[in-house]
Order: structure tokens, then C-alpha cells, then sequence
């Protein structure tokens, strides 16, 4: 008979679902933060076969609420007799799933208005329901996954603070953007830190036995290698790593001879290798990253070290791994949720996940391992949001340290190390550098005890033999004695008629003694004066009678040695700079005090390499650094570092012991104060759900078929912060996406559709009327617009920026250009093919901006500040020349007149290329002839950023990346490409009336004076971009700002079409043999 008994699973990290493997036939999981139930079903392999299901997922969709302007927010709103008076009402009582219809009427409401995920509000007629806001300052309504609004009109008094009628559920109440941008980089290198952590654990660098081989078998063909290990005890899959030079061969090849391996250039040489086993007492491995070997000669087994083979001990196996790595990453994302909303939730229930109750479950008899590998990504973690480079094992041989000088003030410590075979960026691994502080010279030890024969030479000299710190003195007469402060001195003295005074100035008598401490017998003339300074300085002896029986005694302070690193940042830097082939500088930290390196000291350096190094590699972010775009602190981001090591403890103290980790044990309280106070007593109540933003958005809101009349007013405010994933790193979704269909914006001076810092909106039939912006995207926000009309209003489309480390936009990282094969490539001027590493499994994709070390601009825009007057011409305009590398063009600029000898606009002919921001264009007008004033004007500028058509999926990190242009200036190996996502609107179809005419539909409107300005309906700002085609009040049809066609007159111009006819017409004309 079957056991009755059901077991039961548990977990309290929210959103997580057991496994197959953790769930077996017949059990049951509940995850105690979500509320939920799962068990596995097994259909005996028909149908659906093995899953893990959720139990109650099957019922039917929600209530419907209903909202009457008679209505009573005290109902139960089930009806429309028991409606509610409010849409708040309703939406307090909605959870997922639910409707809410709305009868016609006016309703007030009391804002914001949170809608729960999926819940819907239906207005029963679009002109006769209408919705005002009570809190003008404030958002109507907070939207998030799967929300719907249909058929409501928006009217009220005018919005004041930028406040939208409907704007994504706000992230509020978090930490500042150094937690955000450390959390950025956490989840985009996430698998990396968790691959890292656990090849930590399971190597010869964690645990580790040693071994000697007694015979070898070689095949340079297949590259496989047979040990004889007596009883070795290994199992297939176990690594091993053998040391430098520990095994010899005799070989034939060239001149033949012996050669121990591995020598420091082969691939086996520090590097862990899986084995298969064979028998009790031999095993299989491969010693070649490819096989054949360049030798395929025969290889005879000579000798091999004692211990010379490693063997690591802690081998989790396959599945195991996997799982560690899973739970390595699932701490991060509940480490990066805890450093951004502040508390500790997350954390707590990661640590809690690995208890059944009271019982330690999933890691039981790897407790210590799994929170060794906890620390170790906490320890990568520091690295990755400095942007340091992380190495985890070594790479070769150590190279011997020769000198080392150090800066203080910037913290540069340049190390000599002959043939370091070290490149930009590497990491290093550096150990035992002497220095000494504050003085420079040989490190004094421990105080001595010093003894000096004193005698006299008439009353002429004393006369001195013994050896003090520096030499040894022979009958010298007055010599200068040296000492260090601590040391003691015995000068005993034989010279009768002449007492030998200690003193601090060269005075006979008995004044000046020194003392504090005072010396001993001071002023004998037969017998022993001992003094121990505690002072460094220059102290003299002296006969009390005869000034000419003087000499100097130096103290010099106590010189102590330190071995550098000591550990407090760990041992491995990246490298900021490659001097030579025998030194290189990194970056230690700045130190108020001066450091001398100490040749007497043992130091080496040693290139680390990752585990994983051709799987994952690490991704940065150096758009977030000043200071050259290379990490120039140690401990930079100190606070993000404590934060993180503050999750990690609380996750490893929950594990290590249980429920004495909480209050009453070791103090960590399960209540979760957040930051700024906005969150006060815990995450988890649905009072507080709100204030967490929308999450990940895999369902966009959907907006259809409503009008907005609140003057000032955003009608949609899509920020893709809010969208944060918090702890859902590994969720699908993009950074906050929206759908609008057929939306009409008639809140004069307002912003029809915001989308920013990332964020994606479809754009369906957008009517905007009177705005101060119609559409507006920034900070990497991007939007499809289709079939819409943008009429009066200040501007029309207008993109602004990327999603740059201004922004708070997700998508962006940097890489290196260049491969470690290639040091030496250099990408010229004109070419449009750049290779880049250090993109980790990030595919640089088509439209995505890009630009290398740093910024270089254009001319965008000329802004009149005086027009001028007496002028007859259109006057000459100069311009200065661009300063930056490589195409270095001068913009060129024409002007236009007025018959009233007015400036009226500039022309851009040339915009120019590689203008700098400390060196930017000045235009200049020439003066009127025959007097006036001149014109003077102010120049916008933009920057120049690439855009990426095409890459090659990584590898090791590595992409070739196409550009859509060609470089202005040459680009070499190290330069850093920054890739940001582009503030983007593709418009199709889209109509202008009269922008620019201004915001109040009384004086905007042609018959009321409204002027249109035609250079308003599309703008660009700083790298923003937008696609469009386009036709305006006068029919005049638009393909981008390439080209226009004049619907009065048939012409066609357009910078575009310049450019084509003459790439057309020339080579005719000179086949007609024009000039």
C-alpha cells in the first residue's frame, strides 16, 4: 500500500517556483510569500509528459465592479444598485482580473487611482463619462502589467508639477542611483559572478590533495595523457591541475631531448582539467586546447614531481552546479532588490529558503561550502560595480617585482616587473611588495642595544670604537654615531677631565641635557652613560669643558617594512596602464602618507584568468565613472560595497544558524524598514505594494479610445524606472513598454505621450492639439507612432539624448576595443567594422548608439540673440575650426535678411565633424558695411554617435560590430566604445499643422496671428533620433529631413537628395566632358 503521508516543500523568496528535480511524484511546494501551491504532474509521457504546475490557476476570470455617479463607495459595487461613487473605490476593492465599468457621469476622484495587474476600467461612453482629479499636482492614474482604460474623457483643473493623467505605478522611496547602477551591473553580470563564485569552490584553489605520478602516457595526436596514480581515489569528472614544470617527457622532435611540463605558455599550465577515471589507479586527461599538438612526436614518461599534482576536493557534479549557480544568481537579484528599496525582505527570504521549518534543507553537508560561495560573489561583486577587472585563477608563472613607486595623491603604483606580459585591462594578482612609510631607506627591525668605547684625545677630540647603526668606528675621532629611536646606547667612557654630556645643542657647560627620557650617568668622566631616545632628531655629545670635543648622534626614525596588498581589497587589480614591457601601473588608492618601496622584499605579480574565461566574461559600465573612464578607487562606491556585503551576511548568518540568526539570536529583525522612510514596516502588505513601481512589464498597459482636456497635463508618462525588476532579473520583459490607440490629447500646454529612461510605447492615432511637446522621448525611451497628427502646440516630435549614465535607463555598457590576440589593431579613419571584447553575452544590436572614448560634436542649431541692423547683404558667417582627431571638418554656415537689414535665420551648409566640449564652435558675423550692428547669435551643438547596423554573436565576450558610418577618426586597440540605446521615434504617416504656433488654440490658430514654425515639428537633441515621414498644412511631403517635396511647387530639395542627384549627375556631366 502506498505511504498516505504528503510531503511538504517551502519557500519564501517570492516569485519562486520549485523545479522538476526539487519537486518529486507525489509532493507538494508552497511558496509562503506568494501564496501559492504547486505539484508535479506526470501524464506517464502522453500528452504534456512532466511539469511543475500551480494548483488554482484554472478558475475563471475576475468580478466586475461597477461605478455610477449615484453610486456609494460604501457598496459593495457587485451591481449597478450597489455601485460605487468612485473609480478609487472600485480599484481598492479590484484585484487581478476584475473590471471596472463606468456609467456615465462626473466623477472627482480622489488621486492617484492605483490599478492592481490586470485589472480594466471601461468608461460606457467616451464623452459622457468624464474623470476629473481633485490633487491637480498629483497622477490620475497608476498603470502597470496588463492594465486597460477605454472610453473615458479626462477633464479639470490644470495639472501644476508635470503631473500625467495616467503614468506608470511610481518607484518611490528607494536608495539613490549609485545603488541602481550597482544593481545594473550585478544583474548583467550576474551568471558571470555565479559561475565565477561556484568554480571558486569546486577547484584546486578552494580544496585541494596532492599527488605524484608515477608513469605517463602521452598522445600528442589526441592530446589525451594516462596517469598512474597509486589508489589516487578519483572520480570522472573530478579536476586536476598540474604544477609548473612537475612532469617530464623525452621526446624526438627537433634535436630531441627532455622537457618538463607544463611549461608557462601551454594551456595546461594553471588550469583546472576534468579527468576520466580508468581504474583504481589511473585516469584520463586532455592537455590541449587543440589537438594535435604542434609536436606529434613520440613522448616517453621520464620523472615527475612529488606532489606535483593537484586534485580538488569539493566536486559538486553537473546538476549540482547548475542548481549552486541558480541559487547564487537568485541571491543577487534578492540582493540587488534590497540595496535599491532599502530593508532587507528579500535577503531574509533568500536565507529562508533553505529551511524547512526549523530544518536545514537543499544544502545539507555543504552549508560551509554554499556560504563560502556566497562571500566570493559578494567579493566579485565588489569588482564588478567598480568596474575593475575580476580574475578568479591564475594565468602562467609569476613574474619577480624589481621596484615599485607609488603616488599618494592619485593612488597609481607603478610596479616594475621584467617581461610582465601584461596588457591594458588584465588582471592581477600582486603579492609581497615591500614599503616602507613616511622614510624612505631599509626597514630598522627591532630597537637594538648599541655599546660605544669612548676615550679622549687630549682635550682635543674624543675618540670612539663599536658599532652603531650604520658603521663600524675605529679609534675615529668625534665620528657621528647613528641610531633609531627605541634603540638604547651605552657609550662607556674613559677620559678623565672631560665629562661626556648627552645634549641637545653643541653647548659646553651643563645646560641643555637631554631629556624626556633623561640619559643615565650623563656628564661621567669614568663609566657608563645609556640613553634610549624616543625621538628621531640630531643630538650632539660634548665635553663640559672643551668645545672642541664635539660630535653629532643622529636618530632616525623607526623604518618599518609592509608587505603590499594587505588584503583589506583583496590581491588582484586591474591594470590601468602598460608602461613598457617591464612595468605597468594599477590603481591602490590615494594614502596621506608617502611609501617607499623596499628592494629587499620578495614581490610577484601574476595575470589571473576567469574559470569560465571562454563562456562568461564580465560586462562594465564606465559611462558611470569620471576620472578616463578607468576605475580610480580600490574601494570606489564604499557604500553599494557595504550594502551588498550586508545582504549576503544576512543571507549566510539565516543559513549558518537558522532561526538563531533572527531577533533574540544574532539580531536580524524580519521587519524591512525602507529607505527614506517611505517604507516603514515591511514591503509586503498591499498598502505598501504601490510604492514598488510596476516591475518588469511583459503585458503592456493598453490605452483606447479616450480624450484628455486638463490643460498642462501629461497624458501619458511612461518612465521606464518604474519598471525596475527589483528581484525579477531573470524575468522576460523590456524596461516598461505601453500601447495607445486612438488617445487625443487637447490639454493645451501640455505633453500629449512621454516615454523615457528606456521604455517602449506603441503609438496609435495620437491627436495632440495646443501641446507644448506632442511626443517626446528621452533618456533611451523609444516609441512607434503611427497615424497621427500633432496640430498647434510650441513643438511636434522631439528626441532627446540616449540612455546614457544620465539616464536611468538599463540598456547600456561599455566594452574594449580590440581582442587580447590583437593588441596592436588599429581602426582607421573611414573604416565602419570595429571589434570589440568585453560584452559579455550582450549582442550589440542594429540601431543601438554607440561612440568611442569620448564624445565629439556637430552643429545642430543657430539661436539669434541679436538680429542686428544696417545690413544691405546677408552678411558673411565664420566659424572656428573643429580641434578633435582625425576628420576634423569646419562647419559652414550662410545667413539670411530682412529688408530691414535684419539677421533673420542661419543656414547650415556643413555641420561640421570632431568639434570638442572644451572647444566648441563660435560663430561670428560679419559687421554691417557702412555701419550698424552686428548680429550675434548662440550655437547648439550635438553629439556625433555612431549607430550600430550589425554584430556577430559573442564569443568569450568578443563581437564584430558594423557601423551604419564610417569612423571620423582612427580608433586603437584599449579605446573604450560606450553603448547606449537611443532616445528613438519612427513616425509613419504622421501630420503637422501650424507647430510652433503657440499653446492657446485663441491665438494659435492662423486667423487669430498663429505663425507656424516649420523647424518645430521635428527635434533632435543631443544624439535623439527620429524616423519619419511626414505631411503639413500646405501638403508639403517629408522622408525624414532628407527630403521634401513642395506640394505648390512639385520641387524636390533636402540634403538627401542633393546629395544622391549629384552622385548622379556629375559622373554624366564629366562623361560630357564638363568642367
Amino acid at each position: 500500500m502506498a505511504d498516505p503521508i504528503i510531503k511538504f516543500k517551502r519557500s519564501a523568496v517570492a516569485g519562486k517556483k520549485p523545479t522538476i528535480e526539487q519537486l518529486p511524484l507525489g509532493e507538494l511546494a508552497i511558496n509562503t510569500y506568494d501564496g501559492k501551491l504547486f505539484l508535479r504532474q506526470d501524464t506517464g509521457g502522453v500528452g504534456i509528459a512532466t511539469r511543475v504546475v500551480e494548483i488554482g490557476t484554472g478558475t475563471t476570470a475576475g468580478k466586475t465592479f461597477f461605478v455610477t455617479s449615484n453610486g456609494s463607495d460604501s457598496n459593495t459595487g457587485l451591481s449597478v444598485g450597489e455601485s460605487f461613487g468612485s473609480i478609487k473605490a472600485a480599484a481598492a476593492a479590484a484585484v487581478e482580473k476584475d473590471t471596472i465599468k463606468v456609467l456615465p457621469g462626473t466623477y472627482v476622484e480622489n488621486n492617484p487611482i492605483y490599478l492592481p495587474k490586470n485589472v480594466g476600467v471601461e468608461g460606457a461612453e467616451l464623452r459622457n463619462c468624464l474623470v476629473s482629479a481633485q490633487n491637480p499636482g498629483s497622477d490620475l492614474f497608476y498603470v502597470g502589467q496588463g492594465n486597460h482604460i477605454t472610453d473615458l474623457s479626462f477633464i479639470g483643473q490644470p495639472a501644476t508639477g508635470g503631473a500625467a493623467v495616467i503614468a506608470y505605478t511610481p518607484l518611490v522611496g528607494v536608495s539613490t542611483s549609485i545603488y541602481f547602477d550597482a544593481a545594473n551591473l550585478i544583474r548583467q553580470n550576474a551568471q558571470y559572478i555565479a559561475h565565477e563564485a561556484v568554480g571558486y569552490v569546486t577547484s584546486t584553489d578552494y580544496k585541494y590533495t596532492s599527488h605524484t605520478i608515477t608513469n605517463a602516457d602521452y598522445s600528442p595526436v589526441t592530446g589525451i595523457l594516462t596517469a598512474t596514480v597509486a589508489n589516487h581515489g578519483f572520480n570522472t569528472g573530478d579536476v586536476v591541475q598540474f604544477e609548473h614544470e612537475s612532469i617530464r617527457f623525452s621526446c624526438t622532435y627537433g634535436s630531441g631531448g627532455e622537457e618538463s611540463y607544463p611549461r608557462p605558455t601551454d594551456y595546461a599550465m594553471s588550469r583546472d582539467l576534468p579527468i576520466t577515471k580508468k581504474d583504481a589507479n589511473t585516469f584520463e586527461v586532455n592537455i590541449l586546447e587543440t589537438a594535435p599538438s604542434t609536436d606529434t612526436s613520440p613522448h616517453t614518461f621520464v620523472s615527475a614531481t612529488t606532489n606535483g599534482l593537484k586534485r580538488a576536493t569539493f566536486n559538486l557534479g553537473v546538476s549540482s552546479v547548475t542548481n549552486c549557480v541558480e541559487d547564487v544568481a537568485s541571491i543577487l537579484n534578492a540582493v540587488t532588490h534590497d540595496i535599491t528599496r532599502g530593508g532587507n525582505s528579500k535577503s531574509v527570504g533568500a536565507g529562508l529558503s533553505y529551511y524547512d521549518g526549523t530544518s536545514l534543507q537543499h544544502i545539507v553537508g555543504v552549508a560551509s561550502e554554499t556560504i563560502d560561495v556566497f562571500y566570493r560573489s559578494a567579493n566579485i561583486s565588489r569588482s564588478i560595480i567598480n568596474n575593475a577587472t575580476w580574475g578568479s585563477t591564475a594565468s602562467g608563472i609569476s613574474s619577480a617585482v624589481t621596484g615599485a613607486t607609488y603616488d599618494r595623491t592619485t593612488g597609481v603604483m607603478t610596479v616594475t616587473a621584467p617581461v610582465h606580459g601584461l596588457i591594458r585591462d588584465d588582471a592581477v594578482k600582486i603579492s609581497g611588495i615591500g614599503f616602507t612609510c613616511e622614510y624612505s631607506g631599509t626597514p630598522t627591525g627591532n630597537a637594538q642595544t648599541l655599546t660605544i668605547n669612548v676615550s679622549n684625545s687630549g682635550a682635543s677630540h674624543y675618540v670612539l670604537s663599536g658599532t652603531d647603526r650604520s658603521v663600524t668606528h675605529s679609534s675615529a675621532n668625534d665620528p657621528t654615531v647613528t641610531m633609531v629611536a627605541g634603540d638604547t646606547i651605552n657609550f662607556v667612557v674613559n677620559a678623565s677631565g672631560h665629562p661626556f654630556f648627552i645634549k641637545t645643542a653643541a653647548s659646553t657647560g651643563t645646560g641643555d641635557q637631554v631629556s624626556n627620557p633623561v640619559a643615565t650617568n650623563n656628564g661621567t668622566q669614568s663609566g657608563t652613560v645609556s640613553w634610549t631616545p624616543t625621538t628621531a632628531g640630531t643630538y650632539y655629545y660634548i665635553c663640559q669643558y672643551h668645545g672642541a670635543m664635539l660630535g653629532t648622534i643622529t636618530v632616525n626614525p623607526v623604518v618599518s617594512a609592509t608587505e603590499y596588498p594587505d588584503g583589506s581589497f583583496g590581491y588582484t587589480f586591474p591594470v590601468k596602464r602598460v608602461v613598457n614591457d617591464n612595468s605597468f601601473e594599477v590603481v591602490v588608492g590615494v594614502s596621506t602618507v608617502d611609501h617607499y618601496y623596499y628592494s629587499g622584499s620578495s614581490g610577484t605579480v601574476l595575470k589571473q584568468r576567469n574559470y569560465y574565461d571562454n563562456k562568461f566574461t564580465q560586462v562594465r559600465d564606465r559611462g558611470i565613472q569620471p576620472s578616463g573612464a578607468f576605475n580610480d578607487a580600490v574601494n570606489g562606491c564604499a557604500t553599494a560595497v557595504s550594502a551588498i556585503f550586508t545582504c549576503v551576511g544576512i543571507v549566510t548568518s539565516i543559513v549558518e544558524n537558522g532561526s538563531s540568526a533572527f531577533a533574540g539570536g544574532s539580531g536580524i529583525t524580519t521587519q524591512f524598514p525602507g529607505n527614506n522612510g517611505i517604507v516603514n514596516s515591511g514591503i509586503l502588505t498591499a498598502t505598501l505594494s504601490p510604492s514598488q513601481g510596476t516591475g518588469p512589464i511583459t503585458k503592456g498597459p493598453y490605452i483606447r479610445n479616450c480624450t484628455n482636456f486638463i490643460a498642462n497635463s501629461i497624458g501619458a508618462k511612461i518612465d521606464g524606472f518604474n519598471a525596475d525588476v527589483g528581484d525579477l532579473g531573470d524575468t522576460v520583459g523590456v524596461q516598461g513598454s505601453f500601447n495607445v490607440d486612438s488617445y487625443t490629447q487637447y490639454n493645451q500646454g501640455g505633453i500629449g505621450v512621454s516615454v523615457t529612461n528606456g521604455a517602449y510605447a506603441q503609438l496609435v492615432s495620437i491627436f495632440t492639439i495646443c501641446n507644448d511637446r506632442a511626443i517626446y522621448s528621452g533618456g533611451g525611451g523609444q516609441l512607434d507612432l503611427t497615424n497621427s497628427n500633432s496640430s498647434f502646440g510650441r513643438e511636434g516630435l522631439v528626441s532627446e539624448g540616449t540612455g546614457d549614465n544620465d539616464s536611468k535607463c538599463l540598456d547600456r555598457y561599455s566594452a574594449t576595443v580590440g581582442t587580447t590576440t590583437n593588441t596592436s589593431v588599429n581602426y582607421s579613419r573611414g573604416n565602419n567594422v570595429v571589434t570589440v571584447q568585453g560584452v559579455g553575452t550582450f549582442r550589440p544590436y542594429r540601431g543601438q548608439s554607440i561612440f568611442f572614448n569620448e564624445k565629439y560634436f556637430a552643429v545642430q542649431g543657430v539661436t539669434l540673440t541679436n538680429v542686428g541692423s544696417g545690413y544691405s547683404t546677408a552678411p558673411a558667417v565664420s566659424v572656428t575650426a573643429a580641434t578633435g582627431p582625425g576628420n576634423a571638418i569646419t562647419a559652414q554656415l550662410t545667413s539670411n535678411i530682412n529688408a530691414q537689414g535684419e539677421v533673420t535665420g542661419v543656414n547650415i551648409i556643413t555641420t561640421g565633424f570632431q568639434y570638442t566640449s572644451d572647444t566648441p564652435p563660435v560663430v561670428t558675423f560679419a559687421a554691417p558695411v557702412g555701419g550698424g550692428v552686428t548680429a550675434t547669435c548662440t550655437t547648439d551643438i550635438a553629439p556625433i554617435l555612431y549607430t550600430v547596423d550589425e554584430a556577430t554573436l559573442p564569443s568569450n565576450g568578443i563581437s564584430t560590430v558594423t557601423l551604419v558610418q564610417n569612423l571620423n577618426n582612427d580608433v586603437g586597440f584599449g579605446s573604450t566604445a560606450y553603448f547606449s540605446r537611443q532616445s528613438l521615434q519612427i513616425a509613419s504617416s504622421h501630420s503637422f499643422e501650424y507647430v510652433g504656433a503657440g499653446n492657446a488654440i485663441e491665438t494659435a490658430r492662423p486667423s487669430k496671428g498663429g505663425v507656424t514654425v516649420t523647424d518645430n515639428e521635428v527635434i533632435k537633441i543631443d544624439g535623439g533620433e527620429c524616423i519619419y515621414t511626414s505631411t503639413d498644412q500646405d501638403g508639403n511631403f517629408r522622408i525624414g529631413d532628407g527630403v521634401v517635396i513642395d506640394q505648390t511647387t512639385g520641387t524636390i530639395s533636402g540634403s538627401i537628395y542633393v546629395k544622391s542627384l549629384f552622385s548622379q549627375v556629375t559622373p554624366f556631366i564629366l562623361a560630357l566632358g564638363g568642367d
